[in-house]
């Protein structure tokens, strides 16, 4: 960082003055680096350790005693030594061992990546040697901030490092060490006694300035460029930028200095002195550079005699915190992401405008009020850069953080919105609650509760407040039912009668408006569907959770999609197949669908309808076919037991066997997001993972029978196969070794394991077996938990005490359980084996009530079931399809050529042409097949919404309101 205070700056080891206020500890380091090799230099930060070696122990060399050569960290400590070494090398050579052309940039050397792992002690010390014959002269290595190290390295670089400082200090090179280090982190170095046992013999602690140091600091360099003081202006100084204590930040003084400088310097100007702020910094080098007397630096030395620092000059730049809130200013806007950090600073002010002392887990909760979600990482090095400019201290002993100066926050708040502060005192509200109640054991009240519910969903509570606020969620609406319960029990028959009466009030006038309405919409199908799809939005208006002002809404819209086939054109544009399609389905982002032809073509077409890949048919019949989430690559399972493996745009790239699986083929392989491998297969026993150039990468064993059935789950991390052995075995992928791991067992079946799935958020386990059970897991830090089992009502501790009744209900064994695209619904496959056919499946939806966690704060997947309703066995039906959100379901009757569109109420708002219904991912459009074709149907309100009145698709809508009917 340059400080803008320039003839401090300029104030380099060439002038041979002293370095002000340091004299002594410049003796004392000077006499330390020669005990040994090794000198660790350690203070708290902001004491100028960095600047003690670069200025005041450079003073004590001549140029032809030393070397100095620093190294920072960057993305290796050993790989910026090899940089800083190549740079100082004589020609200075590229990190590929060219030497640089005549005129080249230096500053690109060692801009390659290097493979850190490969560079070896040996090779460094050879470098070492190497410096020390192009220059001849002892070399000191400087590791500045050392305490990076240790932020932001592993075990591993750690133990690198450790071994090339030990080749360094038992070879022979003329090389001395110095490490700068905060001594927060003093204790971390321990690590390197164990090889380097006299590591922390010779140290020194660089303490923080005194008040009467700080005075030389200022009147020193003034004197030494001729710059006038006043006599009291130091001491005015140092009061007005600290008077909470005696401690001085030479940051702020640098600061305050160059404000001075700049200001006097216009004084001069405004005078008549032909003299800049730039000419001033350019004398000031000119004298660095020894220029002889009657030179240029006469002349500037003319001009500085001038300049003079006075108290008035002081009152007039203001107050500390307009400083400050410039400097702080230029900090934030010279960062990559400036609103990112000013997030972070503002979590560390309180709702009065001072300073408090947060965390980094503190942080992170409270950027969110901010709207800003920052990595962790990222977090610890903007902080550690906030530490190393001076605007926050170093973390305490508790690991806490806090400005420096309450100037800082008082500038810091200026810059938090109206609408970030009453979040900030709401937040503050709840914290002084939760504290409160740990000693007085009282909730929130309701007016509280009240207060805070405007804000909620946008104050992102830490887990104990989010605990205590539901708490007090829980109590209110406890206290409330048994008040009511009290009430009702003196007071029932009134209360009934009043409720009664009003609520078939008010049934009688929205349902009569919304029945006008939508008899309307029905009247005016045919004569004018423009004026009944109006009739029908208004309905929707009245009653938007009803199925029937939906029905009226999709009636309407495809009675005008008749009557337009440009329109039908402009949606989906499909050109019929020289042959039945066998299957089709949508991708997981929706934006395109793929399957099979009867004569065993493959096909994928984007989501208007056009056809982007053909593959020639093949011999052997297709059963399967499986695009991979990014739409790069599918997947082909064939009759043969072969699963071909296809790029999208470079055509097959390799086949590999399988084992088949006849009741169940749907899970025998799965796509992964990762560079090591691309898919698995299930063969035998095992599951077979593959690179992109069918390369084995890793077999997952640990199974006694034959593999069901593998998933990947979504975040790529676990693997999980399932087994005639009755278990499914769960891997993650240890990054340590680049392989898959046991992670876990589950062995909660008592019969064959059909199918696993995981969750959208790779969290939990749907396994579904014949044992009758679909059971529902958990994965936590230790393994996983069962959570509930289908059937099971309020008996988790019981998971399989209704298992024979079960059995008995459902009359068949379960090959598969898969969730809805929401998470709240999941489809039951049930199978049957018969003796003289093929085996007849039967399907089931169970829904989850929501209202049974919506406030609970505890997992969405804990299910709830109606035996009447929600779980009747329907033989009939070859296909039971929910989509999204469970708006609908498409059902297909065993042997219809029809799909029907079935609301949650059981309403057929629809028969659509075709079967094989598939929903998209967000649930605005269902697939079906009919023959060689594919047809696409808008099925979502506010879609149909969007495509009339927006995209226009029907063009203006012509209206005779003459008929309107005004409700």
């Amino acid at each position: 960082m340059k400080f803008p205070f320039k003839f401090l700056d300029s104030y380099t080891r060439q002038d041979k003055e002293i370095f002000f206020g340091r004299d002594r500890e410049i003796e004392e380091m000077y006499q330390k680096v020669f005990e040994s090799k090794i000198l660790l230099l350690y203070g708290i930060s902001g004491t100028g350790k960095t600047s003690l070696i670069n200025c005041g122990l450079a003073n004590k060399f001549e140029d032809s005693d030393w070397l100095p050569v620093t190294v920072r960290r960057g993305r290796s400590m050993v790989e910026s030594l090899v940089v800083e070494l190549k740079k100082n090398a004589i020609p200075p050579s590229s990190a590929s061992g060219r030497t640089l052309p005549p005129g080249g940039d230096k500053s690109a050397v060692g801009s390659r990546q290097y493979a850190v792992k490969d560079i070896k002690p040996e090779k460094v010390v050879k470098s070492l040697k190497s410096l020390y014959l192009d220059h001849f002269k002892p070399i000191y290595l400087i590791f500045d901030q050392f305490e990076e190290l240790f932020i932001f390295g592993d075990r591993e670089e750690r133990e690198q490092f450790i071994q090339v400082i030990k080749a360094i200090v038992d070879s022979d090179v003329q090389c001395r060490l110095i490490f700068s280090i905060r001594e927060e982190y003093l204790a971390s170095v321990t690590e390197f006694e164990l090889t380097l046992t006299d590591f922390l013999a010779n140290r020194m602690r660089v303490e923080k300035m005194t008040h009467q140091h700080a005075v030389e600091v200022i009147e020193g360099p003034c004197k030494v460029h001729g710059i006038e003081v006043e006599e009291g202006f130091s001491e005015a100084l140092l009061n007005k930028l600290n008077t909470e204590s005696n401690e001085v930040e030479l940051t702020y003084l640098q600061v305050f200095l160059d404000k001075i400088f700049r200001l006097s310097t216009m004084n001069n100007s405004a005078k008549g002195t032909n003299y800049s702020t730039e000419g001033a910094n350019d004398g000031l080098r000119s004298k660095a550079n020894d220029d002889p007397p009657g030179g240029s630096n006469d002349n500037q030395q003319s001009a500085q005699s001038s300049i003079s620092f006075t108290i008035p000059l002081l009152e007039k730049i203001g107050d500390v915190s307009d400083l400050l809130g410039s400097f702080l200013e230029e900090q934030i806007s010279a960062l990559d992401d400036p609103d990112t950090g000013l997030a972070i600073l503002k979590s560390f002010v309180s709702i009065k405008g001072t300073k408090k002392q947060i965390t980094e887990e503190d942080v992170l909760e409270s950027a969110k009020t901010y709207g800003k979600e920052i990595d962790p990482g990222a977090l610890k090095e903007l902080i550690q850069n906030f530490v190393n400019l001076r605007i926050l201290r170093d973390k305490d002993e508790n690991g806490r953080y806090e400005l420096r100066h309450d100037s800082l926050a008082a500038k810091i708040f200026e810059k938090i919105t109206l609408v970030e502060k009453e979040l900030l005192e709401v937040r503050q509200f709840i914290e002084n609650a939760y504290n409160s109640s740990l000693q007085r054991k009282m909730l929130l009240s309701q007016e509280d509760l009240k207060y805070i519910a405007v804000y909620e969903d946008n104050l992102f509570l830490t887990r104990d407040l989010q605990k205590f606020v539901n708490a007090s969620k829980a109590d209110y609406l406890a206290k409330r039912k048994a008040f009511r319960k009290v009430i009702g029990i003196s007071t029932i028959g009134f209360i009934l009668i009043v409720i009664a009466v009003g609520y078939y009030l008010f049934l009688k006038s929205q349902g009569s408006k919304t029945k006008d309405l939508i008899i309307s919409a029905a009247l005016e199908l045919k004569s004018s569907p423009e004026l009944s799809m109006e009739s029908a939005f208004l309905a929707f208006e009245v009653d938007s959770i009803g199925s029937l002002p939906k029905k009226a809404i999709l009636d309407a819209f495809y009675h005008l999609y008749d009557q337009h086939p440009e329109a039908q054109e402009g949606i989906f544009s499909f050109s019929p197949c020289l042959v039945n399609i066998a299957s089709a389905r949508f991708s997981e982002d929706g934006t395109l669908f793929y399957g099979w032809l009867e004569n065993n073509e493959i096909k994928v077409w984007d989501d208007k309808g056009i056809e982007v890949l053909s593959i020639a048919p093949d011999t052997v019949a297709i059963l399967h076919i499986l695009l991979s989430a990014d739409n790069k690559y599918f997947g082909v399972l064939q009759e043969n037991e072969m699963v071909r493996v296809y790029s999208i745009e470079g055509g097959k790239l390799f086949e590999v066997n399988t084992t088949s699986n006849y009741i169940n083929d749907k899970y025998l392989f799965d796509f992964a997001q990762r560079d090591e491998y691309l898919i698995a297969v299930v063969k035998g026993d095992s599951v077979h993972l593959y690179d992109e150039k069918g390369n084995l990468f890793q077999i997952l064993g640990n199974h006694t029978r034959l593999v069901n059935a593998v998933d990947i789950s979504p975040d790529d991390r676990f693997i999980a196969t399932a087994s005639s052995d009755k278990n499914v075995n769960i891997w993650y992928y240890n990054q340590g070794i680049d392989q898959f791991s046991i992670y876990d067992t589950i062995t909660g079946h008592n019969d064959v394991v059909r199918s696993c799935v995981f969750s959208n958020s790779s969290d939990y386990i749907l396994t579904s077996s014949d044992d009758s059970i679909t059971a529902l897991w958990k994965l936590n830090d230790t393994g996983h938990d069962l959570l509930n089992t289908i059937g099971i009502t309020n008996r988790p501790h019981l998971p399989w005490i209704f298992e024979n009744e079960y059995n008995r209900y459902t009359m068949g064994k379960e090959c598969n359980a898969i969730f809805s695209t929401d998470q709240q619904s999941i489809t039951i496959t049930v199978y049957h084996e018969n003796d003289n056919g093929p085996l007849e499946y039967r399907y089931y939806i169970v829904h989850a009530q929501t209202s049974k966690f919506s406030n609970s704060g505890e997992s969405k997947y804990l299910w709830d079931y109606m035996w009447s309703s929600d779980f009747n066995p329907v033989m009939e039906y070859q296909y039971l399809v929910p989509s999204d959100n469970d708006s609908y379901v498409a059902t297909v009757i065993k042997g219809a050529e029809t799909t029907n569109l079935v609301a949650p109420d059981m309403l057929l708002v629809m028969k659509l042409d075709g079967i094989q219904p598939d929903f998209s991912p967000d649930g605005k459009y269902l697939l079906c097949i009919e023959g060689n074709r594919i047809h696409k149907y808008v099925i979502d309100v506010e879609e149909i919404r969007r495509l009339v009145y927006q995209e226009k698709i029907f063009g203006e809508l012509e209206i005779n309101y003459q008929d309107w009917i005004t409700y």
